[in-house]
């Protein structure tokens, strides 16, 4: 059971299991007030797809969840019930708006149902080979923050050549 409750300006998201057990740590949203000079976006990768969630009006308590395709808002527009924006004038094509406890509760309840053990693996099961391929990409491309802390940790430059064979 996922609830969010308001509390004064923040939101406290508690997580329990069918035996009524905390299962995660409540979370404690910043308040909308407190969020007017921050300037976040969050990327999220879940078995059904690649998401960017922005706020627009830090003084609003909604989000915008932005997306490459379809497919990826899919879930969270069943879950919400939210319209879908389509323009072509951004680098992301389709939006939805939704409240913060609609995001929050959505995103916990991706985290605690994860049931798999390879995530590149059950990308391929739901959103089929060309879809696991783009993310495989990211995975080789994200392959450099080893690189730049190997760097970091050693003060000297690394060819890609010779980090990838350090990696075999």
């Amino acid at each position: 059971m996922i609830s969010v409750m308001p509390k004064g300006n923040l939101i406290d998201l508690t997580i329990k299991g069918t035996d009524g057990n905390l299962e995660a740590t409540p979370f404690l949203g910043r308040a909308s007030a407190q969020r007017r000079e921050d300037k976040n976006t969050m990327w999220l990768f879940t078995d059904n797809g690649f998401v960017s969630a922005i706020r627009y009006d830090n003084t609003k308590d909604d989000i915008t969840v932005r997306a490459r395709d379809k497919k990826s808002l899919a879930e969270l527009i069943e879950r919400t019930g939210a319209d879908i924006i389509s323009r072509k004038d951004t680098d992301y094509p389709y939006r939805i708006i939704i409240n913060d406890a609609d995001w929050a509760s959505w995103v916990a309840d991706k985290a605690l149902n994860i049931d798999y053990p390879n995530f590149k693996n059950r990308v391929y099961q739901t959103r089929g080979r060309d879809f696991a391929h783009l993310l495989s990409e990211v995975w080789g491309v994200m392959l450099g923050a080893e690189k730049l802390e190997l760097e970091a940790t050693t003060g000297k430059k690394i060819s890609n050549r010779d980090f990838y064979e350090r990696q075999r």
